[in-house]
């Protein structure tokens, strides 16, 4: 696991621990980390790389239901890891990805057209996406359901 999968499992424990504060902002290896919430039992948190200019990861986390709202994450193994971070601590938790539902129904859309109007493999590499993505854990997870390819 890379070095920025690792301090966002860190930096989930930070922001979870319960003197957070509810609404903060702090810089965190690099990454500028925005924290809000109005109540003590829900946060909201963006990280951003140091110019402020690209987003790592944006979610939120309920600590009642234990239901984790991915908005938006820079790739795969960002959702991962943060996945992974929630389900060590809050296991199990419910997992929203809007980012992951939308892939999944461009690809659909794409895999409804014709496939003779597209080169020979190319639904082929699609549907290899499709599986991939619909592979991603959503829904319940627990602790150490997760697997790493």
């Amino acid at each position: 696991m890379g070095k920025q999968y690792k301090m966002i499992k860190r930096l989930v424990d930070r922001i979870t621990r319960s003197d957070a504060p509810l609404n903060n902002f702090f810089t965190y290896y690099g990454y500028k980390v925005y924290q809000y919430s109005g109540q003590k039992d829900y946060t909201s948190v963006t990280v951003r790389d140091a110019d402020d200019k690209e987003t790592l990861a944006d979610f939120s986390f309920d600590f009642l239901t234990f239901d984790l709202v991915l908005e938006g994450y820079a790739d795969d193994g960002v959702r991962m890891a943060l996945v992974e971070a929630f389900a060590d601590i809050y296991s199990p938790i419910t997992v929203t990805d809007y980012l992951l539902d939308d892939r999944i129904k461009e690809i659909n859309k794409v895999l409804d057209l014709p496939e003779e109007e597209y080169k020979d493999g190319w639904f082929d590499e699609l549907r290899d996406k499709l599986a991939y993505l619909q592979s991603l854990p959503i829904h319940r997870v627990t602790r150490g359901s997760l697997t790493h390819a």
